[in-house]
């Protein structure tokens, strides 16, 4: 047990602290937010069609691992001393990074593009709108 502390210590130790909760707390919310959007992928994967289904589920496999392996690094820097958290919090930039970077690509993946547009065009077909678009090329509704 320590009897004397130097005050200065006591609130650099308290400023760390705070500067830890404030990074843990910005980087659940943004994994939060692209929780959802992992979700959101997986229904889209889930509504394509059967040949383009096996392509979107291995994606996202791989982007569902990216996004738990971020989780678990953010919940290692949490219990992390003073030494190990900056280590650990490059650990969790890399881990947010590579997430991010599945996300977009994703998100840009012409494929999936295609499926939106072709749900689009069935949804509104199906709803007997007044405006339904083309059907999308590659269409065998003939």
């Amino acid at each position: 047990m320590l009897i004397f502390v130097d005050n200065q210590k006591i609130l650099r130790e308290e400023v760390l602290r705070g500067l830890k909760e404030a990074y843990q707390e910005k980087n659940e919310a943004q994994l939060k937010e692209w929780s959802a959007k992992v979700k959101e992928f997986q229904a889209k994967a889930e509504m394509a069609k059967a040949d383009v289904k096996i392509g979107l589920q291995k994606d996202l496999q791989a982007l569902q691992a990216k996004h738990k392996a971020a989780q678990q690094k953010l919940k290692d820097l949490k219990g992390a001393s003073a030494d190990a958290y900056e280590k650990g919090k490059q650990g969790v930039e890399k881990a947010m990074g590579d997430l991010k970077k599945a996300l977009k690509a994703l998100k840009n993946n012409t494929v999936l593009k295609g499926e939106r547009r072709r749900i689009a065009y069935y949804r509104e077909h199906e709803r007997g709108s007044s405006f339904i678009p083309s059907p999308p090329m590659g269409d065998d509704t003939g």
